[in-house]
């Protein structure tokens, strides 16, 4: 993926995330537990790449791009 196209696909997670979830947590620990599961599904499906071959990329890249976007929600919050 290059620049324009990962910058691309966090606008549009942004948009979708702040559409479906509004509010978003203003506390260091609420925030930073939100993006702890995040990152805990990007991990789950890197997993599922490397251990039992049922993941995949797309899956994975879509993960990591929700994490972005709530990491970039957390700082615009805090």
């Amino acid at each position: 993926m290059n620049n324009e196209e990962i910058l691309k696909q966090l606008k549009f997670e942004l948009i979708r995330a702040e559409t479906l979830h509004p509010v978003f947590p203003n506390t260091p620990i609420k925030a930073i537990s939100i993006i702890a599961e995040e990152c805990g599904e990007a991990i789950r499906e890197a997993n599922r790449i490397e251990d039992d071959r049922t993941g995949n990329l797309e899956d994975l890249r879509k993960e990591i791009i929700q994490t972005m976007a709530t990491c970039y929600r957390a700082l615009k919050t805090l």
